[in-house]
């Protein structure tokens, strides 16, 4: 059959932590094959940020393409920002009516213009959002007639690719990639980068084959991105199959002894929310004192999780640095395989997980994890588009709200109740969080990646 050329594209560091952190993941498979070239687009500075760490991935048949990062569809004239625009919001979901309105970000208040772009957002989805003609066939063309530039042509006519895989589908510069293939009728394969990336803004062009981590993911690309049913292929959580696999575990003593907490120690595990929330550090303060007026067990400790790359949160929580009770968790866990495997170790070996809105949620009912969800301002009483209920709005996050496995904490005192009563019974709850792994992590079997990849080979040899 000859060699077979395969475009990967390594858009952030999502697609890193999810294809190639993961010990005998897809990348790891994939190399294996003698009669496939692989080709790795990676952004420079991702690159630059882990160009050590990328060695280690060298392979006879593997070659990196280092691309200028941060390019997408530029909007160079009235019209084509219209047409970002009229595209955009062809759907308008609960998440996409609280990013038009309020805005996800706390940090940033909206304007007046911001009311007046949501009903002119609302009208446009109202008017051609539910007219399937539109986003399935005439906003494709009018892409490839509003956006001549082909930032990308050299490398498909250097490579001449057979297959495109595109892990990160709804962003750039997985788009501008899937331009170019369907320009010179490449075959595609397509997945999310995270499973909320269906329901904010619409598509504009739709890949051969995707990959859908989940049912409410297939149901959203049907219903929102226009994908037929025979596009999509279930195949689950790629990186939910380090998370099984045993032979990177460490013993709780191990676990303790290196963050210095005694060896019978209750683990609670924040994770901040960065610009989302802006009272995290309340949160911590509250559990602080309750270690130490006896309100929680003295053994208590907690394990601080700063939001990746913000490095305004080192200033937020600031004060609880070289904190006795508190283990400050500042390494980006999704740069090298080490730092992955030891954040999957620290949800393992957590007593209560507790956070706002957040996929720490998902990633921790993996484990059977008691879940709080922080549904307060902390100590402050903030207006409605700074509140943190805002984040109830988010439609992917619906999915594990209605099944009850996470407990919604409205003020102190409910947020102290459910700590105490999830360290006196770690079971409470645990019929729902079966519910919730079975709704949203498809199959938890540690074969996720070896799925991707025999749906990548089938249709790369798939008769034309």
């Amino acid at each position: 059959m000859g060699m077979k050329t395969v475009f990967f594209s390594i858009a952030s560091k999502l697609v890193m932590r999810n294809l190639f952190l993961v010990p005998e993941g897809v990348f790891d498979i994939l190399k294996k094959y003698p009669d496939i070239k692989l080709v790795l687009i990676l952004n420079d500075k991702l690159y630059k940020i882990n160009e050590n760490y990328f060695k280690n991935f060298s392979s006879p048949n593997v070659i990196f393409e280092i691309v200028k990062s941060g390019y997408k569809t530029e909007t160079k004239n009235i019209i084509q920002s219209i047409f970002v625009f009229f595209y955009s919001y062809l759907i308008f979901t609960p998440t996409t009516q609280l990013i038009a309105s309020k805005g996800a970000r706390a940090d940033i208040t909206t304007t007046k213009w911001h009311h007046y772009l949501y009903l002119l957002k609302w009208l446009n989805y109202m008017l051609f959002g539910q007219i399937r003609f539109i986003k399935e066939r005439l906003v494709p063309k009018l892409y490839f007639y509003f956006f001549k530039e082909r930032p990308y042509g050299e490398l498909f006519d250097k490579y001449k690719p057979d297959l495109i895989f595109l892990p990160n589908i709804a962003h750039s510069p997985d788009l501008e990639l899937l331009a170019e293939a369907k320009r010179r009728g490449i075959r595609s394969v397509g997945m999310c980068g995270s499973w909320d990336h269906f329901n904010k803004y619409f598509v504009p062009l739709r890949s051969d084959i995707l990959l859908a981590w989940n049912e409410p993911l297939k149901r959203e690309a049907v219903e929102h991105e226009c994908y037929k049913l025979e596009q999509i292929k279930l195949v689950g959580f790629p990186q939910f199959d380090t998370y099984l696999n045993k032979s990177i575990y460490t013993t709780r003593e191990e676990f303790l002894k290196n963050k210095n907490f005694p060896p019978d120690a209750k683990v609670f595990f924040f994770a901040s929310e960065g610009a989302y929330s802006l009272d995290g550090p309340d949160i911590i303060d509250m559990m602080v004192k309750w270690i130490e007026n006896g309100e929680l067990p003295v053994n208590s400790r907690i394990i601080l999780r700063l939001y990746p790359g913000v490095k305004s949160e080192e200033e937020a929580y600031k004060k609880f640095f070289n904190h006795p009770l508190i283990f400050v968790d500042s390494v980006d866990n999704w740069t090298t395989r080490n730092n992955f495997i030891s954040f999957i170790n620290t949800l393992r070996h957590s007593d209560v997980i507790i956070s706002t809105y957040s996929t720490i949620s998902v990633e921790a009912v993996v484990f059977n994890k008691p879940l709080i969800n922080i549904n307060f301002d902390g100590y402050h009483v903030r207006l409605p588009h700074k509140a943190v209920r805002r984040l109830e709005g988010f439609s992917h996050f619906r999915h594990v709200l209605t099944t009850g496995a996470l407990i919604n904490v409205e003020s102190q005192n409910e947020l102290l109740v459910a700590i105490k009563n999830y360290l006196n019974n770690p079971l409470l709850d645990e019929d729902k969080r079966i519910i919730l792994q079975n709704n949203m992590c498809y199959k938890l079997d540690g074969k996720t990646s070896k799925r991707i990849v025999e749906n990548l080979i089938s249709y790369l040899y798939e008769q034309k």
